[in-house]
């Protein structure tokens, strides 16, 4: 399974790289920060409309999942129940048990917060959601394992509002706007989950397509040793089985690239205040499910059949 989960993480960052940069599938080449950000690093042109394109990839129990964005910073995170993980007898079935391994992970606070929860269940649920949120702000910055994840806290609110109109804001609280004009971008935002179980896709009770709304999704502030990072916002949605999805957005400014090469991939290192407040303020874009054949080039779909017949393994995803 885990060498499933890591075929199927490469094809879905393939696929993005094809589709949000219009890179043919063989140039399309992936390269990993210090920190351990995948991004496009084949030299692939950028466009106005997608002129920060990055994505983020995460896998754990069923799923694989994948975000992308056009303009922002992204990172993703997924959180499996612990019987489906594999080691998920040593993480343990309760809040103190959790503690007990984690405890430097969190805040007294958030530990406070997280046992008020009325049912053993919910506690559990409310530590993986926390989990979840830390690692795809880590992930989204990119900064690697040496973070301490308890720098970082997360409190839920309402969804963002567009900004109204009105007087411009002050740029000064927001990176400065660049002279050069930019269009506003024409390729969405993309998220993706790929199934990874054993069932044959016969038996798959989704139907391919978007099955995951913005109805779902609940949003969240974020604290970085204390202070509100206004110009972050993270939410959480629910993937079939249990399954939570974290996805963390924010200034690509704010990337952490000790050798530079991501970072250089930008085209727009800001944005005026209105501007960056509508995109992070936009509506998530719903999941969507992709065979394995989804994947694939249409010069690979022969010697794929050719392998595995008309059999598709339950793998899906989108972008």
């Amino acid at each position: 399974i885990d060498r499933k989960r890591a075929m199927v993480s490469r094809l879905l960052q393939r696929r993005s790289v094809c589709e949000g940069l219009r890179v043919p599938y063989e140039r399309v080449r992936i390269r990993r920060t210090k920190g351990g950000k995948p991004f496009e690093g084949g030299g692939a042109e950028r466009t106005a409309a997608v002129a920060n394109f990055n994505f983020n990839v995460a896998h754990e129990g069923n799923y694989v999942v994948l975000a992308s964005d056009p303009a922002l910073l992204v990172g993703i995170d997924v959180s499996a129940p612990f019987e489906m993980r594999a080691d998920g007898q040593k993480m343990g079935s309760t809040l103190e048990e959790l503690r007990r391994s984690f405890e430097r992970s969190f805040t007294d606070d958030e530990w406070d917060a997280m046992a008020c929860a009325p049912t053993e269940a919910e506690r559990v649920r409310a530590f993986r959601t926390q989990w979840s949120l830390k690692e795809a702000f880590v992930k989204a910055r990119g900064d690697g394992l040496a973070f301490e994840l308890r720098r970082v806290e997360f409190c839920f609110c309402r969804p963002p509002e567009p900004p109204r109109s009105g007087p411009p804001e002050s740029p000064r609280s927001w990176p400065p706007e660049l002279p050069a004009a930019h269009e506003r971008s024409t390729i969405p935002r993309s998220r993706s989950a790929a199934d990874v179980s054993e069932k044959s896709e016969p038996r798959f009770p989704w139907p391919k397509g978007h099955f995951l709304g913005a109805a779902s999704t609940r949003w969240a502030r974020v604290y970085l040793d204390g202070e509100l990072l206004a110009d972050w916002r993270c939410s959480v949605s629910e993937l079939p089985r249990s399954h939570l999805v974290s996805v963390a957005r924010g200034p690509v400014h704010q990337a952490q690239d000790q050798l530079g090469e991501f970072r250089r991939t930008f085209r727009r290192q800001s944005m005026p205040p209105a501007e960056y407040r509508r995109r992070l303020a936009a509506s998530p874009p719903p999941f969507t499910l992709l065979s394995v054949r989804d994947l694939l080039p249409s010069e690979l779909l022969s010697s794929y059949r050719a392998t595995v017949g008309d059999f598709v393994p339950h793998s899906d995803g989108a972008a």
